[in-house]
């Protein structure tokens, strides 16, 4: 065993897992053989399909933290971003704003973590336990590194001509019993409207039907949560479709090259693969998941990520406390 997917979908109780092996870039599903897609934040820079064969059930699973011991890499040199960084970061984002274009930008930081005593599978079994709604995944390829998470968004998800997503954005404390704020109020319809357009522009969508937003939990935050889903005239090309949605407003923010030049002057490093997406690619369905709530992995330590969306209504203090919030999903359950 060398590449490899553990996963536990949304809502079930048991994990399975796949043994992956890249193929090229170009390769397309058929009905006998689905596709893992692995997109990094730049898409059309980091884009990787794999092939997927069953393992071996409980064998290859008790194997995990010995394959990753045996092919993790020491960490890079990072320098864990400074919450003066950050803090300027959004302060400077609040500055940049107008009123019509450039609205919002999601910036992320990240952290590290010492890894030594970790057992990855008892994280991934004890994240399964704490996040039953979320997507658990850890996943390793020398192509991408080793990837572990939680994420409670879905990107694109349905069947034949029907097709699914979400807008997540908003977050609080679970225990906040106050009523959602406007700026609140305001991300979520940025990411509602942008999901709309795409479904409608892309595909000529015959209907789309919208459910919320209302509250869902995740671990220590809750969001607000939009479902929309369409019919298709056509069945779509599930990838291209994807590429198309990603990445929405929730990761990057609104209006689309503005928030995305702002991020890469300001943020101060490379996201890699995270608030990319991933998933199964299938002949005639699809099921992709937003990279969040995520870590990447390495011999030495991990790097936790966290990402808040600023707008005009900001405070930049409670926005660094909110990506603290998030990082402890994982933190809370390293074992």
């Amino acid at each position: 065993m060398h590449s490899f997917l553990l996963y536990r979908k949304p809502g079930y109780q048991h994990s399975e897992m796949v043994l992956l092996s890249a193929v090229d870039a170009q390769t397309v599903p058929t009905p006998d053989q689905p596709l893992f897609v692995f997109a990094g934040f730049e898409a059309d820079v980091r884009l990787h399909l794999f092939r997927m064969t069953n393992a071996r059930g409980e064998t290859d699973i008790k194997d995990v933290d010995a394959v990753l011991k045996k092919n993790l890499t020491l960490a890079p040199e990072i320098s864990a971003d400074s919450k003066k960084h950050y803090l300027n970061a959004v302060e400077s984002a609040i500055k940049n704003f107008d009123t019509t274009v450039f609205t919002k930008v999601v910036l992320s930081r990240r952290a590290t973590y010492p890894a030594k005593g970790i057992s990855y599978l008892s994280t991934f079994a004890e994240l399964s336990r704490r996040y039953p709604d979320t997507m658990v995944f850890l996943m390793y390829s020398p192509e991408t590194g080793c990837w572990m998470g939680a994420t409670p968004e879905r990107l694109l998800y349905g069947d034949n001509k029907e097709i699914h997503s979400m807008s997540l954005a908003g977050t609080r404390l679970t225990i906040d019993p106050t009523p959602w704020a406007d700026k609140e109020l305001e991300e979520q319809k940025i990411v509602t409207a942008y999901i709309e357009e795409v479904f409608s522009s892309t595909y000529h969508t015959i209907s789309i039907k919208k459910n919320g937003p209302y509250e869902v939990t995740a671990g220590p935050v809750k969001h607000l949560r939009t479902d929309i889903s369409g019919t298709l005239p056509v069945m779509p090309h599930w990838l291209q479709l994807a590429l198309q949605l990603h990445p929405t407003p929730a990761v990057l923010g609104s209006h689309h090259t503005k928030a995305k030049e702002f991020i890469k002057k300001y943020e101060g490093y490379d996201r890699s693969y995270y608030t990319g997406f991933f998933g199964f690619w299938n002949f005639d369905s699809a099921d992709f998941y937003v990279n969040l709530r995520s870590m990447q992995v390495f011999d030495d330590q991990v790097i936790l990520y966290a990402g808040a969306g600023i707008t005009a209504g900001s405070d930049a203090e409670s926005e660094w406390r909110e990506t603290e919030l998030k990082m402890q999903t994982l933190l809370s359950v390293l074992v």
